[in-house]
């Protein structure tokens, strides 16, 4: 599928986007786990897309992943606290920590604010127009794998 225009995806992201319920599996890697919410947009079923969240289980501190698809397109996203920086394409420069991808260019766009997973959470639902009706589910932590030796002392 090629890439939605520029004003089909500014229609998307001014439009006012209701998610289903998600649940939180575990995700391609063990480490990780996954959540999937279809944005629907009443009466417009060509605006349709789908909220993903991506947590890691054991990372200190948490990192986070908040992204929306369109049309196979990645069109916004949230970095929260990611373990590597982003070049930016446009500009050459480097934005380590939580950081925005905003459509078109999504070159990353600092945020040194600090708030756990549903501040986040409500914040880019906010920012990109999501009401979710439901009641929030936390992503799942694990327990760290006991490794032999690692803790033991000499």
């Amino acid at each position: 599928m090629p890439p939605p225009t520029n004003d089909l995806v500014r229609e998307f992201l001014a439009a006012r986007k209701r998610g289903t319920r998600y649940r939180w599996i575990r995700a391609n890697h063990p480490d990780f786990a996954e959540a999937r919410s279809y944005l629907r947009v009443d009466n417009k079923p060509k605006l349709d897309g789908m909220l993903v969240l991506i947590a890691s289980r054991f990372s200190i501190p948490p990192k986070y992943s908040f992204s929306i698809i369109f049309q196979s397109s990645r069109i916004m996203a949230l970095d929260v606290e990611p373990r590597r920086s982003h070049r930016n394409v446009l500009t050459g420069l480097s934005v380590a920590g939580t950081h925005w991808h905003l459509w078109p260019s999504m070159d990353a766009v600092p945020d040194n604010r600090e708030f756990i997973h549903p501040h986040w959470f409500y914040e880019f639902a906010r920012r990109s127009n999501i009401s979710y009706p439901y009641r929030y589910k936390k992503p799942p932590a694990g327990e760290q794998p006991n490794i032999p030796g690692l803790f033991e002392e000499n």
